[in-house]
């Protein structure tokens, strides 16, 4: 049986889940089993919290994230990004499919292994969030360190801002384009190792498994464009 969609977006980034909530006719295929990916596996802590998102979805997710603690005071908890987004897209019906991995698209089909085995999908319109971006690559980490001695801006290659504890820093790491996955890895494990003076101390705790998007400063402006339709 043939499953039919006005819409099917491929990949449920932030923006994607807002651009699926604007119709019930819309549905989302995942690989993992987060929505949010794209912010959720990177570990990308965003910036810019302060600008106020325009679309009223979008305004009331952030006071969601602040009623919740989940931001606060310029910290950002992106380890409760996941659960507080996904009751969010059930709040507003939001379809999606987790652990679904599409196997072949040809035209407006789609045919993807999904929780309950290979289906096929058709749609008028498919979008795919799986395009790579163009620009710089990004490794995001999460750094642990003695507390209240956090440093925010350049330090040596990497940037750092504020985690989610005063014991903890977000860090974010530069590469050319094009660098590949692996090498990214490598090469903050390299560097790292020879860290600035000012890091001796600190610890990597945690690093995204996969490169960090650079298209939207924050969660909430990345499910604003969607809701707004400028996005994905």
């Amino acid at each position: 049986m043939v499953a039919s969609w006005q819409t099917i977006i491929i990949g449920a980034t932030v923006a994607a889940c807002g651009r699926a909530a604007l119709g019930s006719t819309c549905l989302v295929l995942e690989p993992s089993c987060q929505v949010g990916s794209d912010f959720v596996f990177s570990f990308d802590s965003g910036s810019d919290w302060e600008a106020e998102p325009v679309h009223p979805w979008a305004r009331a997710f952030q006071d969601r994230l602040r009623a919740h603690g989940i931001l606060r005071d310029g910290r950002f908890q992106v380890g409760r990004l996941a659960p507080a987004l996904a009751g969010w897209c059930l709040d507003h019906g939001v379809q999606v499919r987790l652990l679904s991995r599409v196997l072949a698209r040809e035209g407006n089909r789609i045919t993807a292994l999904t929780p309950g085995g290979v289906e096929t999908f058709t749609a008028a319109t498919i979008l795919d969030t799986r395009t790579p971006q163009a620009g710089n690559r990004v490794v995001t980490a999460l750094v642990a360190h003695p507390q209240d001695t956090g440093i925010v801006g350049p330090c040596g290659p990497f940037q750092l801002s504020p985690g989610p504890s005063a014991a903890e820093s977000y860090l974010r790491f530069g590469l050319p384009p094009g660098t590949a996955w692996p090498t990214a890895r490598a090469a903050l494990h390299r560097v790292w190792l020879e860290r600035p003076p000012a890091l001796r101390a600190w610890r990597l705790a945690l690093v995204g498994t996969r490169f960090a998007q650079i298209r939207f400063a924050n969660p909430v402006q990345a499910l604003d464009a969607g809701l707004r339709r400028d996005a994905p």
